[in-house]
């Protein structure tokens, strides 16, 4: 299935908090929406429209990781943006019989380390 075609035309409001609040401009969005091919970074899903991306960035450095749906972008927030609190998460979810798209053994030990935190 083909991502859905654009054209990309940010409203001046989207455009001043680009610039303001990532310090990227239209361009630099429109090339990090290219890269991920109109989807989410971690899930994958397709965004409706560009100006639903989320952009994710770091809190502390205010540096921009990438773009992500809305239900991912709250799901890292809901976690702190927390490695240990994702790693139990994973770790809790396998640990109760989850089976949808099982992660692989390697996952499972990396993620059992992280929980160490």
């Amino acid at each position: 299935m083909a991502r859905p075609e654009f054209e990309i035309d940010l409203p001046y409001q989207r455009k001043y908090m680009l610039q303001t609040k990532y310090q990227l401009t239209e361009e630099q969005f429109k090339g990090l929406y290219d890269e991920q091919n109109g989807r989410c970074a971690i899930c994958r899903a397709w965004f409706n429209h560009p100006t639903n991306a989320h952009i994710d960035h770091d809190h502390e450095t205010n540096k921009v990781r990438g773009l992500l749906c809305g239900k991912c972008n709250s799901g890292l927030g809901m976690f702190r943006d927390n490695i240990c609190f994702l790693a139990g998460a994973i770790v809790y979810l396998e640990s109760n019989g989850k089976t949808y798209r099982s992660i692989s053994n390697r996952s499972r030990e990396w993620a059992i380390e992280f929980m160490r935190c």
